[in-house]
């Protein structure tokens, strides 16, 4: 008896637990690449992301969307005829025949565009996609995976069960390989999938975490579901993987704003780490307003750089309501000329504290010169 629910039960029974009953938004959606500044920009002109306070968005008003029942939408297609299958039906003779050529040329090539994988990629995106896709996937040699895992990125929102073939690679040694199985699993609109993208958070290669991270926070925005937000935090109150991973994990929190987040990132404010530290003030304003309030004016004085920017961040949501306070507590540093790094994009040009300080006052309305 042929199987279509393709993670085991077990683990699905293990997914349902850290799934609340509501559940998560659909598909991530690409966004636009981000502009570079123009060199001798002032800050204020064209902040950069990290400068810009997040809209906190559990409001009333929100539409929720819902992401796919993973172990629902599989059994709903257990008794399906196998002929009337399109993922799990039996490819005739030539048809097949076409893959064992493709995947012959393609068996241990490392080179990336070369003729072999086009012609795989091609094959892929033909009529007996689907089929041959799932059998692609399920191959003994990693390269023709990581050809499989890139053509069936689109196909997964059409038929989420091939998600079930990538989270074998989610941890995969290759970060690329990881990458693209961690994208295929957030584009299938599922729940199971999404959960088990974070299993890469602690990879060795920084870039797999963050991308866990970007499939999570695609998935959670807009949803009532907290159950990717708590995984997300599970894992940071462990202490693991890199800085710059856990400083994005933090920041997706604060961005999606949960509530009850409140007790661990206020644990995380003391982390040992003054990058974690900071971004963990700068959530815990977002998340816990008025119980983060005494964390974000003792931050605001710290002796480290990070600290004293994740706490005015903190402190432009977190005073929202209170712009005379924020401009008391804020103002001093607008002459803070510490420089700081964003731990969670090091590839950026280093920003003053002052900076940080301005634009939160701008944000508050309050009048800044420049």
């Amino acid at each position: 008896m042929r199987c279509s629910t393709l993670l085991p039960r077990s683990i699905l029974l293990a997914a349902a637990v850290w799934v609340l009953p509501a559940a998560v938004l659909a598909a991530p959606q690409a966004k636009p690449a981000r502009p570079e500044a123009s060199a001798g920009k002032q800050v204020l002109e064209e902040p950069r992301p990290w400068l810009a306070p997040t809209r906190v968005r559990w409001t009333a008003g929100n539409k929720r969307k819902t992401l796919c029942d993973f172990a629902a939408y599989s059994q709903a297609r257990q008794d399906l005829p196998m002929q009337d299958d399109l993922l799990w039906r039996t490819p005739p003779p030539e048809v097949k025949a076409k893959l064992g050529e493709a995947r012959k040329a393609l068996m241990g090539v490392t080179a990336k565009d070369t003729q072999a994988e086009r012609d795989l990629t091609a094959l892929l995106a033909g009529p007996w996609g689907l089929t041959l896709a799932r059998m692609a996937l399920q191959d003994k040699d990693l390269a023709v995976v990581a050809v499989a895992l890139r053509a069936a990125v689109p196909m997964s929102s059409q038929e989420p069960r091939l998600a079930g073939f990538a989270v074998a690679h989610t941890t995969a040694k290759d970060p690329e390989l990881a990458k693209a199985a961690i994208t295929l699993m957030g584009r299938s609109g599922c729940d199971t999938p999404a959960l088990f993208a974070l299993d890469a958070l602690s990879h060795a290669e920084p870039s797999v975490g963050m991308t866990a991270v970007a499939v999570a926070l695609a998935a959670a925005k807009d949803s009532s579901d907290v159950g990717l937000a708590q995984r997300l935090l599970s894992w940071l109150i462990k202490g693991q993987g890199a800085t710059m991973v856990r400083v994005a994990a933090l920041r997706a929190v604060g961005d999606l704003g949960w509530l009850s987040a409140g007790n661990d990132l206020e644990a995380l404010t003391k982390d040992s780490d003054p990058a974690v530290a900071g971004e963990a003030l700068a959530s815990f304003g977002a998340c816990a307003p008025f119980r983060a309030v005494t964390a974000l004016e003792a931050g605001l004085k710290s002796k480290q750089a990070l600290m004293r920017v994740g706490a005015i961040r903190g402190a432009a949501k977190a005073l929202a309501m209170q712009p005379g306070q924020a401009d008391k507590l804020l103002r001093p540093l607008l002459n803070d000329q510490a420089f700081v790094r964003d731990a969670a994009r090091p590839a950026d040009p280093p920003t003053k504290v002052a900076d940080h300080a301005a634009v939160a006052l701008k944000q508050l309305g309050r009048p800044v010169a420049l």
